[in-house]
């Protein structure tokens, strides 16, 4: 059975020139880091290259000593990263990457779109083209298992995140409330999962509880850290089936969310798809791509490592951290989206 599964090619626009990509631009660039020279025409004076620049056939980059860039070809639809100093013409850089089998060419079924530069986080290039991300298929054959993704992942802002995100914001200024963080309504895919929370003030112990469909407790653990990594094989949460989890400190008590193990059958077919990719030999912007991948089935916990081991790697980048916050928003937890993107901002 063809399994349809969702990736978003991110293609970075410049909207403050108007700049329409021509037919002699080869590569946007998409981000950098330390010390990268463009000369245009590979003759004349250079100039430090910048994100958003538009290279065509016959320019040429010079990347110094710790310098990363990574371009995305806007004809092949691939990314290319470069960490080797020395000096490249955007030619031979566009006929290697036509030689390499990339992330893109294996995924080449998935649905591709667009995502906006727009600054403004609640806005997105996905609602011109999809009304939420799992618009075009949100019921995924897996396995030969039709599963509808009842998910909070997408870009749909429906009543319950925007309840979700103001009590967020309450938790954080109000010391009578727990608020859980992550991970929001989920499939989970791996054995150990890690649960937080927001702190209540004046708090001693706090009771991380999961019980499953009938309300029955399965698991209890008491805790002093608003944080914990539990092995669910040992907590004995059997795969295939939902359990909620919330915290308990005396009298106050967190609303739920739920966590949903796959299948083994789902587990195994999701694992054909991705256990053989070398995600050290990613681009950071195949990375996010298939950082989208897991948003878009829900699975939340590998989303968010994405997005973070791409931030440890370019703290620097306003378009990495805008990718990142916008994933946050969409499930709910503004108070940490607005953190990345004032990071974004002060930059």
């Amino acid at each position: 059975m063809k399994y349809i599964l969702v990736l978003f090619i991110i293609v970075f626009f410049v909207g403050a020139t108007g700049h329409a990509i021509g037919q002699s631009d080869e590569f946007s660039v998409f981000s950098k880091k330390g010390e990268v020279q463009l000369q245009k025409g590979g003759k004349g004076a250079s100039a430090a290259l910048k994100v958003g620049d538009k290279l065509s056939a016959k320019d040429r980059i010079t990347l110094k000593s710790g310098a990363i860039v990574t371009l995305y070809h806007n004809k092949l639809k691939k990314s290319i990263e470069i960490k080797k100093a020395g000096s490249y013409t955007v030619s031979a850089l566009s006929a290697d990457l036509q030689k390499k089998k990339g992330y893109s060419d294996r995924f080449k079924d998935y649905v591709l779109t667009e995502m906006t530069a727009s600054n403004n986080l609640f806005s997105s290039g996905q609602d011109d083209n999809l009304n939420t991300m799992g618009s075009v298929d949100r019921n995924i054959n897996i396995g030969g298992t039709e599963n509808r993704l009842e998910n909070l992942s997408g870009a749909d802002k429906d009543v319950r995140f925007a309840i979700a995100a103001l009590a967020d914001e309450l938790a954080e200024s109000n010391g009578n409330m727990i608020m859980v963080k992550m991970p929001r309504s989920t499939f989970v895919a791996d054995n150990e999962l890690e649960f937080s929370w927001y702190e209540r003030k004046g708090s001693g112990v706090y009771e991380l509880r999961i019980v499953d469909e009938g309300n029955k407790q399965v698991y209890s653990k008491k805790l002093h850290n608003s944080y914990i990594t539990v092995n669910l094989d040992e907590a004995k949460l059997e795969k295939g089936r939902t359990y909620y989890w919330y915290v308990a400190d005396g009298d106050y008590k967190s609303n739920q969310d739920s966590i949903s193990r796959l299948a083994e059958h789902d587990a195994a077919s999701l694992e054909a798809l991705v256990g053989d990719i070398d995600y050290s030999d990613m681009s950071p912007l195949e990375k996010v791509n298939l950082a989208a991948y897991y948003e878009d089935i829900n699975i939340m916990n590998r989303a968010v490592k994405i997005y973070e081991d791409v931030l440890k790697d370019y703290p620097d980048s306003p378009e990495f951290r805008k990718l990142y916050a916008r994933y946050l928003v969409r499930i709910g937890l503004f108070a940490e989206a607005s953190k990345i993107s004032n990071v974004t901002e002060n930059k």
